[in-house]
């Protein structure tokens, strides 16, 4: 990018100096240029065929698959359950949840 922007300072024009300057400020913000580290949350795979048990980790079939559950508890097809990152605890309809198996654990 410094190459460009001395380029660019290098432009007699100074209404064209500054149009380019503009347009590539856009594009420097668009593009990521050069070793870009990125957080992002571990993947996780639902796992539809394994059976939802006390003890499994969950998700919602209709939510994002990193909102993991622990189910601690089965009644009547309700599975009371705890979200592994807030510690808060919710009911849901068995039906509702699929198995998942987050990166690195064994399937």
């Amino acid at each position: 990018m410094a190459a460009i922007n001395d380029l660019i300072n290098q432009i007699d024009d100074l209404e064209l100096r500054e149009r380019i300057k503009a347009e590539v400020d856009k594009l420097s913000k668009q593009k990521k240029f050069g070793l870009v580290f990125e957080d992002h949350v571990p993947e996780c795979t639902a796992l539809y065929d394994v059976p939802v048990h006390v003890g499994s980790k969950v998700a919602l079939k209709d939510k994002k698959i990193n909102d993991v559950y622990v189910v601690k508890a089965i009644n009547d097809n309700q599975a009371t359950c705890v979200n592994a990152q807030t510690k808060e605890t919710a009911e849901f309809n068995v039906d509702s949840l699929v198995s998942i198996a987050e990166f690195g654990e064994a399937i």
